[in-house]
């Protein structure tokens, strides 16, 4: 049997307990739900006072007046002050008179069921950055820069032959002028100019 139950603009959900109105949900006392869901299912005939008490205190002993709370709790939350949803018969009992249909579970869509519909999260591709176009100027340059850089590299790693030393050779000044006695002079001019060679550098 369906648990769903439709009348006017409300839906029953026996199955959930709850009574909807345009699909917001509109409270109600357990006692007065069961008495609701009592009268939807048997709608259309006459129930009495005797089969709602022994339906929703069964074993209890109560008064006519908890059942009486129970209709008007129901009526109010229905709007139902005209009486056309319930009936009273006098001294006999109630009749639920709204039209009533039965909604199978997989038809039954309102605002508390009707589920979210998934969200399709796309996670964004990272674009890469965009190239940056190179002239030929730029590659000339680049270019040269780079052999200099090799060679200069290439300079520094490759073995250097040694400097040339340069080697000065004195010889001996000569007193060509007979008889005057002044050879010391010649020799000591050879030897300091000797001397202030040596002290030229890479002399030997």
């Amino acid at each position: 049997m369906s648990s769903r139950y439709r009348f006017g603009a409300h839906t029953l959900d026996t199955a959930r307990a709850c009574l909807l109105l345009d699909g917001h949900e509109v409270p109600l006392r357990p006692k007065s739900f069961a008495l609701l869901e009592y009268l939807v299912v048997h709608a259309g005939r006459l129930v009495t006072k005797e089969e709602l008490l022994g339906a929703l205190w069964p074993g209890l002993v109560v008064t006519d007046d908890s059942l009486t709370r129970c209709i008007s709790e129901v009526r109010a939350a229905l709007g139902d002050g005209a009486q056309r949803h319930i009936k009273t018969l006098p001294r006999r009992g109630y009749r639920f008179d709204a039209p009533v249909t039965q909604v199978a579970a997989a038809d039954a869509v309102d605002a508390l069921d009707a589920p979210n519909p998934p969200m399709n999260v796309t996670t964004p591709t990272p674009t890469p950055p965009p190239m940056r176009s190179v002239g030929p100027g730029r590659w000339a340059a680049g270019a040269a820069f780079a052999a200099a850089l090799i060679a200069a590299v290439a300079w520094t790693a490759w073995p250097q032959p040694p400097a040339p030393r340069l080697t000065l050779v004195v010889l001996p000044f000569a007193d060509t002028s007979a008889g005057t006695g002044r050879g010391y002079l010649a020799d000591n001019l050879t030897e300091e100019l000797a001397i202030a060679l040596s002290r030229l550098r890479g002399a030997s």
